[in-house]
């Protein structure tokens, strides 16, 4: 396994906990696990990570206020965004086949 993917498992694990503790603010919910996926494909394809608002992750934004949950998601996904960037071309096909075990909102080769 290369050092692009450890660390790209433990980001992605890593931001899996944040959702879970974000859970009250529906950080767990299928929408924002659709939005982390799709930002993760633009990622994987060189686009640049932007920051989501509370609204464009889908938190219960209606119910109460999410900024500060907003934040700590983007902050945990710029993680994972960075990994990718400096991915080399190399390990990409390895990466790929990770990805394919648990990205299933997204397809993930589409530019």
């Amino acid at each position: 396994m290369n050092k692009t993917l450890l660390k790209l498992k433990a980001a992605h694990d890593n931001f899996r906990d944040v959702q879970n503790k974000l859970r009250k603010f529906g950080a767990g919910d299928t929408e924002p696990d659709g939005e982390y996926e799709e930002a993760f494909r633009q990622a994987l394809h060189g686009l640049p990570f932007k920051p989501l608002t509370a609204n464009q992750w889908q938190l219960l934004t209606c119910s109460m206020k999410c900024d500060g949950a907003a934040k700590r998601l983007n902050f945990a996904l710029q993680k994972v965004a960075n990994i990718l960037s400096a991915m080399r071309t190399d390990e990409r096909p390895e990466v790929m086949e990770w990805v394919q075990t648990w990205a299933w909102r997204v397809e993930m080769d589409r530019n």
